[in-house]
């Protein structure tokens, strides 16, 4: 089967030719490394008859929108011999096999099933260690894979296998990635320069390249750099971010001393809040780390943060009696009810046990049988710190619509 394989940058001629076990391409949105995985995933499976491979990603929908689409548009129509969809399963005419998997059911008993040459991870970040570890292991499983008859007499060292003498075909590991905000997530530790971790160059190849200009539409690269620096550092320049103390510019223009409020304007403020605008409350709990809620209030597009409780060390009951004696003084007990009340997604993580069933920190929030303080049922916030990041340094912006006082 011949393949036109063409790069439109070094660093994808790079990964494509890369012969280590471990291989990762990482960087910015754009930078064409969906393209070459699926490149040299197309490879492997049509020059070794019976190959098998798993392209993977956290999440299905996903996997199938991005990942699945870039294969098909470079893979020629009669290399395959049927394609399921549903079943996540593509056979080729020549006995290859591509299983496109989701990780986000992924379980020990589940990836034992599987039996494959290669793996190739795309969004490697939304993974975690122990699921990548399941599925690295099933790699260079399958026995069955053919090399073609012309490679054995080409190169007369073909490596074989050592007990049964078979010809033995390439299995590799390779993941894409965008950067991750967590300096010790597993790909950071594998892979970065930086890393005392880092495996051996030997075993391990990683190469980060920024948005690739030529790749994208000039207009959403003009876009894309007008956003702040924290995102066009993660995801124009594919840099590591860590978030640091300060994260946002206010300028000096924008900025109200509370300390010259007058009593009296402070009572007008709070009285048209209470009144007027659409309230919110907005929970960090944490769990080694202090407890913070944020009472906010929009009205006419001005978001307003007037209240701040921050406490360490106490236990979630004692949190949900302060945070509803707070509501009182702010806001007045009949609005305690007639707030949105959004916290950080990880507090709906099934990570406790009690009774025999999985308890969330939201559960304990809410739970009204064995816990003596006021109930509070939070919803879901956004967790996109740098999508978040960005719009609040919009708002921070000056707007010839508001005057200083």
């Amino acid at each position: 089967m011949d393949l036109d394989i063409k790069f439109r940058n070094l660093e994808q001629e790079m990964f494509y030719w890369s012969r280590t076990r471990n291989n990762r391409f990482g960087g910015g949105f754009g930078n064409g490394k969906t393209f070459v995985g699926c490149q040299r995933a197309l490879t492997f499976i049509t020059t070794f008859a019976s190959y098998r491979m798993a392209f993977c990603r956290q999440v299905y929908k996903n996997l199938r929108a991005t990942t699945m689409q870039t294969f098909f548009k470079i893979c020629p129509k009669e290399f395959i011999l049927t394609h399921d969809e549903n079943f996540g399963l593509t056979v080729f005419v020549n006995g290859s096999r591509i299983y496109w998997l989701h990780l986000d059911q992924m379980d020990e008993a589940t990836a034992k099933g599987f039996e494959i040459n290669s793996l190739l991870i795309d969004q490697a970040e939304e993974i975690e260690e122990s699921i990548f570890m399941l599925m690295d292991s099933r790699v260079g499983r399958w026995d069955k894979a053919e090399v073609p008859a012309e490679f054995l007499i080409k190169f007369q060292n073909w490596p074989r296998h050592k007990v049964y003498g078979y010809p033995l075909v390439p299995n590799y590991v390779d993941i894409l990635d965008n950067p991750s905000d967590d300096e010790f997530h597993w790909v950071s530790r594998y892979f970065d320069d930086d890393s005392t971790e880092r495996k051996p160059k030997t075993t391990h190849f990683s190469i980060v390249r920024q948005t690739d200009d030529n790749l994208n539409d000039p207009g959403t690269i003009a876009q894309v750099l007008t956003r702040d620096q924290a995102w066009i550092d993660k995801y124009y320049l594919g840099k590591k971010v860590i978030s640091g103390g300060a994260v946002h510019y206010i300028p000096k223009e924008c900025k109200i001393n509370p300390d010259e409020l007058t009593e009296e304007v402070w009572n007008e403020l709070l009285k048209t809040i209470r009144e007027k605008a659409s309230l919110f409350k907005i929970l960090d709990h944490g769990e080694t780390s202090p407890t913070c809620c944020l009472w906010v209030a929009c009205y006419n597009g001005v978001h307003i943060i007037f209240g701040e409780y921050y406490q360490p060390n106490e236990v979630i009951s004692k949190h949900r009696q302060n945070i509803f004696d707070i509501s009182n003084i702010l806001i007045g007990e009949k609005n305690w009810n007639e707030t949105i009340d959004i916290a950080d997604p990880a507090i709906f993580k099934k990570s406790m046990q009690r009774g025999g069933s999985f308890w969330t920190v939201a559960d304990e929030y809410a739970d009204e049988q064995e816990i003596v303080a006021p109930t509070i049922h939070w919803g879901p916030a956004d967790n996109n710190e740098l999508a978040t990041r960005n719009r609040i340094n919009e708002l921070f912006r000056p707007n010839p619509k508001f005057r200083h006082p």
